[in-house]
């Protein structure tokens, strides 16, 4: 499973939701895309009351989330938080509203939620925020195959793609290690890349692009101290490991 909604699970794996209802009415984008968590918990929400559920604001590029006083932090700006309320107006009932908020408090990806309570958020009108929690969907075979590919097509490694880190990845991991300007390792750099996204860490305005540059080897670094591994900004078999727990 994908950590961002894929375009073919709009209206199939979410029946009652299609991607332009979270797009930012500035550039209409939804950034690196709409969290599945955030839709997993909107979707069985429909499925358990029973009613249209209609999205006044989803992803927030960062000039519309300044233009509406959204916090610099907002979960919006990742894809992670939806502003909504039913179609059939019962939110419009405070008591209503503070309800299903306590409600959602006790879903599986629950990170933040308010309504407008006594005029706290009156800009809210009848509309409840969800934040969700940002997990990471994919299993390790998942990642340590895509890794296999990445190994395999850049350095002709020859490695079974079986989902396992056993002592040729290990290897292959090890003598390919990543570094600041490497050159020659597009898909590997794209998978570094694509696994930091995953975690939070941003690589930069340009995003998985396949270059090792300054900002790709900032967010190894940040990754590297967070997780108790010698912070030098190279990926070798430690950081490979720590990547694909």
């Amino acid at each position: 499973m994908s950590k961002y909604v894929q375009d073919n699970e709009w209206g199939t794996k979410y029946p009652n939701f299609k991607k332009k209802e979270f797009e930012c009415p500035c550039c209409h984008s939804v950034g690196k895309g709409i969290a599945t968590t955030l839709l997993d918990t909107l979707q069985e929400l429909r499925t358990k009351k029973g009613k249209s559920i209609a999205i006044s604001s989803g992803y927030r590029c960062s000039k519309q989330n300044k233009k509406v006083g959204g916090a610099s932090n907002s979960a919006h700006l990742i894809g992670a938080a939806a502003d909504f309320y039913f179609e059939d107006g019962s939110l419009a009932n405070q008591n209503t509203r503070v309800a299903l908020v306590n409600e959602l408090k006790n879903t599986k990806y629950y990170h933040w939620c308010y309504c407008n309570v006594n005029g706290n958020y009156p800009n809210m009108g009848a509309a409840i925020h969800f934040d969700s929690n940002i997990v990471d969907t994919s299993t390790r075979e998942e990642r340590v195959k895509s890794l296999q590919r990445a190994l395999n097509a850049d350095y002709k490694c020859g490695l079974v793609v079986d989902g396992s880190f056993g002592p040729k990845t290990e290897k292959a991991s090890h003598n390919n290690y990543l570094y600041l300007g490497k050159k020659e390792a597009t898909n590997h750099i794209k998978w570094l890349q694509t696994r930091l996204i995953e975690l939070g860490y941003s690589v930069g305005k340009s995003g998985v692009d396949g270059s090792f540059g300054y900002d790709t080897q900032n967010a190894v670094k940040r990754f590297q101290n967070e997780h108790g591994l010698q912070v030098d900004g190279c990926v070798g078999k430690a950081t490979h490991k720590a990547l694909i727990k």
